[in-house]
C-alpha cells in the first residue's frame, strides 16, 4: 500500500541521502568554531549586564523607596520649615506690642510642633510653632500655660503666644528659653555629682506635686492638671541647673472633664504607667491621672539617678529607661509585656551613698505596680527636699 505523502517516506538508505548525511557530520572550520566561542562569550556578558543592571535598579527602587518614607514622617517638619524658614520675620508678624519675633535656629522637632531658638525684643525665648492641623494642640497648651499663670520655678512659662489666622499660616507660643535643653540631651553629656542630682531631681518633682496641687503657693485656688506625657525630652535645664517641666499639648485640666475623648490613651509606650498600657484604669477619678504621671515621674528620675557620679559608683553612659531590653523604637506590646506582665523596672547603681541609696528607694515607690500603692507627687517631694537640705549641710 503507497503511503499517502511520499514526501514523508523518502528512502533514507539512498545514496544521495547518505552522502548528504555524512557531509553535515564533516567537522566545521576553525574559524567557525571560534566565531560560535566569541558569540557564547558576548551572550554571557551581555546576559550578566542585563542581570546587574535589573539588580541595580532594584536597589535604586528600594532606596527610594525608604527616602521616600522617611520624607513622608518627616513631612511635618518640612512643611512648618518652609512656613516659618521662608522669611522669619514676615511670617511671624507683629507681636502685638511687644515687639517682633525673631527666629534663629530649629532645636528640636516634636509630632505637634517644631521648637525655635528666638527672641522678643533681645530676650531669647523659645517659639514653638505649629500649623493649623495641630490647631487642638496649640488650645490645650495655651490653656494650660493660662491656667498655671507661670507662677512656678519649676514649670515653663508663657512669654507670648498668637494665632496669624490665615490658612496654614503658624500658630505659636513663645515660652523661656533654658540654655541647657532638654534633660535627655543634658545627661547624655554631663555626668552628674550627688548635689546636681538631687537637685535636678526636686525641681521636677516639686513641678509635679504644683501641676496636681489645688492651690497655688500663696493659697489661692487652682486647677489641678495631669501632664499625661512627663518624659526627659519634655523637661528642660535652665543654666544653673534648674529643672523646667514644659510641652502641655497633652496635658488635662483635672478641675471639669466634660469631654469623653480627652480620657484616651496619649503620651509616650516606655514613660506609659502599667495600667494606662492595660488600659485597666477608672478614667472617672481624678487621683488616677495623679497616679499615672508619678509613674512617668519616677523613671524620668531614674533617668538622674543613672547619671548620678558617687564615691563608689561610677555611672556609665546614657540609657533610656528599660533601654537594656527595649528597643529604641518601643511598641505598645513590647512595653505591655515588659513593664505590666513582667513588671520589669530599670536596675539601680550597687552603693553604699546613703543619701543615693534613699533616693533610689523613692523612685522605686513611685513606680509600684499598683497605684493606689505609690508615693504622691507631695510625699515624693518631701522625701527629696530632706535630701536636698543634707546634701547642702556643712
Amino acid at each position: 500500500m503507497k503511503p499517502k505523502n511520499l514526501r514523508q517516506t523518502r528512502n533514507l538508505t539512498h545514496p544521495k541521502v547518505l552522502s548528504r548525511k555524512k557531509e553535515e557530520r564533516k567537522p566545521e572550520p576553525e574559524i567557525q568554531k571560534k566565531s560560535s566561542k566569541d558569540t557564547s562569550t558576548i551572550t554571557w556578558i551581555s546576559v550578566t549586564a542585563v542581570l546587574i543592571s535589573v539588580l541595580i535598579a532594584g536597589l535604586i527602587n528600594r532606596l527610594c523607596k525608604c527616602n521616600h518614607s522617611v520624607d513622608s514622617k518627616l513631612s511635618e517638619t518640612v512643611e512648618i520649615s518652609s512656613v516659618t524658614g521662608l522669611d522669619a520675620q514676615r511670617t511671624m508678624t507683629d507681636v502685638g506690642r511687644k515687639g517682633l519675633v525673631s527666629l534663629e535656629k530649629v532645636l528640636s522637632q516634636g509630632r505637634y510642633s517644631t521648637v525655635w531658638k528666638g527672641r522678643i525684643k533681645e530676650q531669647p525665648v523659645a517659639v514653638k510653632v505649629y500649623l493649623e492641623a495641630t490647631k487642638l494642640s496649640w488650645q490645650k497648651e495655651r490653656v494650660i500655660y493660662e491656667l498655671l499663670s507661670g507662677e512656678h520655678p519649676n514649670i515653663s512659662k508663657l512669654i507670648y503666644n498668637e494665632f496669624l489666622g490665615g490658612k496654614d499660616e503658624p500658630l505659636w507660643l513663645a515660652i523661656d528659653y533654658c540654655e541647657n535643653g532638654s534633660l535627655r540631651e543634658y545627661l547624655l553629656k554631663k555626668t552628674l555629682s550627688w548635689n546636681e542630682a538631687i537637685f535636678l531631681a526636686s525641681g521636677i518633682t516639686n513641678g509635679v506635686a504644683f501641676l496636681q496641687s489645688e492651690s497655688f503657693p500663696d493659697g489661692r485656688a487652682k486647677v489641678a492638671v495631669a501632664h499625661r506625657d512627663l518624659k526627659s525630652t519634655n523637661i528642660l535645664v535652665r543654666k544653673d541647673g534648674t529643672s523646667v517641666i514644659s510641652d502641655f499639648g497633652l496635658a488635662l485640666s483635672l478641675g471639669c472633664i466634660e469631654d469623653e475623648s480627652e480620657k484616651m490613651q496619649v503620651g509616650t509606650y516606655r514613660y506609659m504607667s502599667p495600667e494606662e498600657l492595660l488600659t485597666t484604669v477608672d478614667l472617672d477619678s481624678t487621683e488616677t491621672f495623679k497616679q499615672m504621671d508619678v509613674y512617668s515621674m519616677a523613671l524620668v528620675l531614674w533617668e538622674i539617678v543613672s547619671r548620678c557620679a558617687v564615691a563608689d559608683h561610677n555611672p556609665g553612659s546614657y540609657k533610656l529607661p528599660f533601654g537594656e531590653v527595649v528597643d529604641c523604637d518601643a511598641t505598645l506590646s513590647v512595653m505591655v509585656e515588659v513593664v505590666a506582665l513582667k513588671q520589669c523596672r530599670p536596675q539601680f547603681p550597687c552603693t553604699s551613698h546613703e543619701g543615693l541609696k534613699a533616693f533610689c528607694q523613692t523612685v522605686q515607690e513611685c513606680w509600684d505596680p499598683d497605684p493606689e500603692a505609690r508615693l504622691t507627687a507631695d510625699c515624693a517631694l518631701m522625701r527629696l527636699k530632706e535630701l536636698l537640705t543634707m546634701a547642702h549641710a556643712p
